[in-house]
């Protein structure tokens, strides 16, 4: 976040104009590239981390104690989807390249509308709240037998 408020700083020409920054611009750019896709999984995975909270609030909002199972798999397997549909989208925009400097300059595809756009981005970041989440589950699941055998 650091790194992206300082490319952004360099960057702006006019929010920033009495600063009289000159200078640095590719290096701004870079920076600011690769800031913003790390930053954009990291926030994804921070999300998935917070999943559990998000979901219990959801529940007390709709008076829910306790869904059926048979949602709670239509609910997990929508999730799955989701996933799947976000990995297929960060292999397709390559953005690996662009998280590790692999291509220093961002394509965009004007063709495409801005609402398949926001569905692949809303996609892709599910891809990392879904794998963040579970991923907790897995560690905390020994975690928490552990302690409870040592309450026993």
């Amino acid at each position: 976040m650091i790194a992206l408020m300082i490319s952004g700083i360099i960057l702006s020409r006019y929010v920033f104009a009495f600063l009289s920054i000159s200078g640095g611009m590719p290096f701004a750019r870079t920076m600011h590239i690769v800031a913003s896709y790390w930053g954009f999984v990291l926030m994804s995975m921070h999300m998935g981390l917070h999943w559990g909270m998000i979901i219990e609030i959801t529940c007390k909002l709709t008076k829910k104690k306790k869904l059926l199972k048979v949602s709670i798999w239509i609910l997990r397997a929508a999730a799955a989807a989701i996933a799947v549909y976000g990995a297929i989208c960060f292999y397709k925009e390559n953005i690996v390249s662009y998280m590790f400097l692999k291509n220093q300059f961002a394509f965009f595809d004007f063709e495409q509308s801005s609402v398949s756009v926001f569905a692949e981005n809303i996609a892709m970041m599910g891809l990392w709240t879904f794998v963040a989440y579970y991923a907790a589950k897995l560690i905390q699941k020994p975690l928490y037998k552990k302690r409870r055998q040592n309450a026993l």
